[in-house]
């Protein structure tokens, strides 16, 4: 769908290339580098509810 989009869209245009490439990216570079640790997701998934009720973009209940 996208591949045939973008002969009509401009903006996909530029992605045509990239289409139906697998890019594997991975933090292991700034973990090597810089002793970065990813968060784990349960963590990271709980923060993200917490601000977003804490913001108003969410009601609790």
């Amino acid at each position: 769908m996208a591949r045939l989009l973008s002969r009509f869209e401009p903006n996909l245009r530029a992605l045509r290339p990239q289409l139906g490439q697998d890019f594997d990216a991975t933090g292991a570079k700034a973990e090597r580098l810089l002793g970065w640790r990813p968060r784990p997701i349960e963590r990271t998934l709980a923060d993200t509810a917490d601000s977003l009720l804490a913001h108003g973009v969410l009601r609790g209940g």
